[in-house]
């Protein structure tokens, strides 16, 4: 019994790409609408990929330049060198005629500690790189809907005509500015300038002075279904007490990153601009000293910088809380690291005192590099707020002692000189709902256990781990409760870490992971009693990310990737290049990563640093 077309056409949609490309193979008819959803979907990795895709473009058959809707180009390797498409971006306008989005981003999206807005783009969790050093001539396209990277000046006016129908757009405080200029304000939304905009990132560069409350009020006269809103290196200087907030009410999501705000006044006019908020994430420098302090008589500098650091932390509280639908809080810098262990200590009085209805479902927060505030603790003991959060994003506290691996046995966590994360004596329901973590430490030798850690969370998906030094015992002295033999974890990140003893691991990953779909391993450094390991998985997955990876003390070479076929093992990839006599190039001699699995959608690979910045 053969499958109608008519029903193959809105399953096929859902396959992802190895599926189509087994689909193809089945009819003539399966093979065209195969190949035309493989190709609904461009995602460049390297420099090499975006000369070979523009090159072929022109003599790919006219159906699937048609069935090309977007075009997803990886920042990363960009960073090095000159940046430049040369002609790419006029031979992608003229031949992909319904293309929708076009981005420009980063693979940052799962390692960032305190995530802003990020994009879900095959499986990978990505955020925009859009810089002055990245701003395009992408000529205007008639279907285009979604522009993540920032347009040169004088292409951004002729995408004019096409800005009714916009839900994503980047732009620079100038071009704001220009934009101002071209089309004022206006009281109907019939004659706003972007009135079908979702997504707007503004990027206020070194020629922008500063954005006023007339920028924001220009934004919700032209742009009335706004709902996420990024500020980024802007500067908020003095604000007038008679300034009138223009109310933005369908924005719900709002990014300040790496803003500078001069005058306080600014945080309750946040808040009274956009009372919807349901998302907020801050990045800012503060005042030295708070407008509403300045008549204030204080005798010592030590009793004035006490004032400060309460005035301060509690005006980003009163931000906070005024926020009466806030479900996601991001606090990444406030200007002084203890500014933020004050916040989060003041939320937990608050919440402790029943004046704060805390709906949070996603908290982030970083105290800095080198702050040692020991703070964490107490909201991981705060259950009004620990037991309704499903994502936490956390930096450690700082340990001060060198970094070095503890004896491979585990059986106490006295053992450990530093941190030891999750505490053993914490509450054993502080963190059960818990369904993604992030852990992150920059400055330190923090120690985790995996089994330990997925105990402590049982209900946990996604855990993402940077700058940690990383076990699979748990300890034998507090963790006395049998341990699973399997744990639900979906997706698994490592940035920068320590893995102690890389077998124990390796066969963690193997028997006790069945559900893994995503592996990320970045800047690891694994320490493994067998000099050429093979990561034998017997999952498939989504993703499979590796890059600079160190095997006992040397860097990996190349990754030698394996398919599981009936019982033996097929290489299906090898990062490894070969001469003409068919043997390895010198420069790829080197200790290879060996990983098997039933099958892999997404294969990415690197040996240097900067793929994924």
């Amino acid at each position: 019994m053969s499958l109608p077309f008519e029903l193959f056409a809105p399953i096929i949609q859902h396959l992802p790409p190895r599926y189509l490309l087994t689909t193809a193979l089945v009819s003539h008819a399966w093979y065209h609408l195969s190949l035309t959803y493989l190709y609904r979907i461009i995602y460049i990795h390297t420099r090499h990929q975006q000369k070979r895709f523009i090159a072929s473009l022109p003599a790919l058959p006219l159906v699937y330049r048609q069935s090309i809707e977007a075009v997803y180009v990886n920042a990363g390797p960009l960073h090095n060198g000159p940046f430049t498409f040369g002609d790419g971006m006029q031979v992608l306008a003229a031949n992909c005629p319904h293309l929708h989005t076009f981005a420009l981003v980063s693979f940052d999206g799962r390692f960032q500690s305190h995530p802003l807005v990020t994009l879900d783009v095959c499986d990978f969790s990505v955020s925009t790189a859009g810089n002055w050093k990245f701003a395009l001539e992408l000529p205007p396209i008639a279907s285009l809907h979604s522009i993540r990277t920032l347009l040169k000046g004088r292409v951004l006016l002729k995408h004019i005509p096409i800005f009714h129908q916009l839900t994503d757009l980047e732009l620079s405080g100038m071009q704001l500015s220009n934009l101002m200029h071209h089309s004022p304000t206006t009281s109907t939304p019939a004659s706003s300038l972007l009135p079908a905009l979702e997504t707007l990132e503004l990027r206020c560069m070194l020629e922008f002075s500063s954005l006023q409350a007339s920028h924001l009020t220009w934004i919700q006269q032209h742009c009335p279904r706004l709902g996420h809103l990024s500020l980024k290196t802007a500067r908020f200087d003095y604000l007038s007490p008679t300034t009138q907030a223009s109310i933005h009410p369908s924005v719900v999501s709002l990014a300040l990153k790496d803003v500078i705000i001069a005058d306080d006044a600014w945080l309750p006019f946040f808040a009274s601009v956009y009372p919807s908020l349901q998302s907020l994430s801050l990045d800012m420098h503060l005042p030295n000293r708070p407008r509403f302090a300045l008549a204030i008589d204080v005798d010592s500098q030590t009793s004035y910088d006490d004032f400060y650091q309460e005035l301060m932390a509690q005006a980003v509280v009163d931000l906070i809380t005024a926020c009466k639908n806030l479900t996601s809080l991001s606090i990444a810098r406030l200007g002084q690291a203890w500014l933020i262990a004050e916040v989060i200590d003041e939320l937990v009085n608050t919440v402790d005192l029943g004046t704060w209805d805390c709906r949070l479902k996603r908290l982030a927060f970083d105290y800095g590099a080198r702050h040692s505030d020991p703070r964490t603790r107490r909201l991981l003991e705060c259950p009004l707020i620990m037991q309704q959060l499903e994502v936490l994003h956390v930096s450690l506290p700082v340990t001060r002692h060198p970094p070095s691996l503890p004896p491979r046995n585990i059986s106490s966590c006295d053992q450990f000189p530093s941190f030891m994360f999750p505490p053993c004596d914490l509450a054993p329901e502080a963190m059960v709902n818990l369904t993604s973590l992030s852990l992150y430490q920059e400055y330190g030798n923090t120690h985790a256990s995996l089994m330990q850690l997925l105990r402590a969370c049982p209900a946990l998906i996604t855990l993402t781990l940077r700058g940690i030094v990383l076990h699979y015992d748990a300890c034998q002295t507090h963790s006395q409760a049998p341990s699973p033999s399997k744990f639900d974890l979906v997706t698994l990140s490592l940035l920068e870490c320590d893995v102690s003893r890389g077998d124990l691991f390796y066969a963690f990953l193997k028997h006790q992971l069945p559900r893994l779909s995503s592996l990320a391993m970045v800047h690891v450094r694994l320490n493994h009693p067998d000099p050429d390991p093979l990561l034998d998985l017997d999952v498939a997955l989504k993703s499979l990310w590796i890059a600079t990876i160190n095997l006992n003390g040397l860097l990996c070479a190349f990754l030698c990737f394996h398919e599981k076929q009936g019982s033996g093992l097929v290489v299906r990839y090898t990062s490894q290049s070969v001469s003409g006599n068919g043997n390895p190039n010198v420069s790829s001699v080197g200790p290879s990563l060996r990983v098997a699995c039933r099958y892999a959608d997404h294969v990415v690979f690197s040996r240097v640093e900067g793929f994924f910045n």
